[in-house]
């Protein structure tokens, strides 16, 4: 039997050769009706969404990252383009009673470097072709962002 790929900690899921905080793919994830078939891959600072055509290839993402300090948004979809927000997570603000639904806000550049090191130390369960095309998205979104653009937006995807 092989050894374990993650062993239990105080704080989540760590690799079992010590390496911290995987991706692990959830298995009872909501689909949209109408919507492709959608995949989802979580650890404690990292959420992917992973959308994918009727043969389970990836046609789209939105990459959640630093969600337990001033969660961003990567999110690449041809229907919408690429953008790049903060969530605001609608914490309760003074005089406020309850919280508020969490929406994406304006945000500034992308720390591109500090992301892609965060997602290769967190692989865990991302299948290659997911992977692959996670990186292809953030590459695409870097060529094109321009930083006088202060929403990120970068347009529509184009078929390749």
């Amino acid at each position: 039997m092989d050894a374990p790929r993650y062993v239990k900690t105080m704080d989540g899921l760590a690799f079992a050769d010590g390496a911290s905080d995987p991706l692990v793919e959830l298995v009872a994830v909501r689909q949209v009706p109408g919507e492709p078939r959608r995949r989802w891959f979580a650890s404690l600072d990292i959420d992917l969404i992973v959308w994918c055509d009727a043969d389970g290839a990836p046609i789209g993402f939105e990459l959640c990252y630093d969600k337990r300090k001033g969660e961003r948004a990567l999110s690449c979809r041809p229907q919408n383009g690429d953008w790049h927000m903060a969530v605001d997570d609608g914490e309760a603000r003074a005089g406020d009673r309850h919280k508020g639904t969490p929406i994406l806000v304006a945000d500034g550049r992308f720390p591109v470097e500090r992301v892609r090191r965060s997602l290769a130390r967190a692989r865990g369960d991302l299948p290659d072709a997911i992977a692959a095309f996670v990186e292809a998205g953030i590459r695409r979104f870097e060529a094109k962002r321009s930083a006088r653009e202060p929403l990120q937006h970068v347009g529509p995807v184009e078929a390749e």
